[in-house]
């Protein structure tokens, strides 16, 4: 079960009833997801229970997974379908979430900014709930058990024969 409270003025500046569209938003993944809860606050009415939940803004959601007590914190001016995917799937997320990229043979970078790099993809992983950092084979023991992914995006240099039967060893 989801629970969805979005603290929003009720009425907007140009006199829209933010909470009605609210609710005509989210209707279609109730019909979808029944188990999904929506409370509508309006921060001027409730000022304790908006201070409660530690919001940022004045117009965000708290969206709340209710079987593992984890919550996200959504503003309104992002609220699409792309951004509450985004945060059901990192509030779903049980397992790792650590990504390694492998580093030390001139890779392509996930937090990069160059033609080359990838960090729009890096970006992605981030919006998806997930970590990353780099692994340098040559240095460390192993493949970290706590690996959910290994990226090893196009490197420059051969790797050497440890470094190989590491990833195998962590592919296996």
């Amino acid at each position: 079960p989801v629970a969805i409270t979005a603290y929003a003025f009720a009425k907007d500046g140009g006199g829209n009833d933010v909470h009605q569209l609210l609710r005509e938003k989210l209707r279609p993944w109730q019909r979808i997801k029944p188990d999904i809860a929506l409370t509508l606050v309006d921060p001027r009415d409730d000022p304790k229970r908006a201070n409660a939940a530690g919001l940022r803004s004045p117009n965000e959601m708290v969206i709340e997974h209710k079987g593992n007590g984890r919550s996200e914190h959504l503003p309104l001016e992002t609220f699409n379908e792309q951004n509450l995917i985004n945060a059901l799937i990192r509030l779903s997320r049980t397992s790792s979430n650590l990504v390694y990229a492998l580093d030390g043979h001139g890779e392509r970078k996930l937090d990069g900014i160059g033609n080359h790099d990838l960090g729009d993809f890096g970006r992605e992983l981030r919006a998806k709930g997930y970590k990353f950092a780099s692994l340098n084979l040559s240095i460390a023991q192993d493949v970290p058990r706590n690996t959910a992914m290994l990226i090893i995006a196009s490197p420059q240099a051969d790797l050497q024969a440890n470094e190989v039967a590491k990833i195998k060893t962590f592919v296996e």
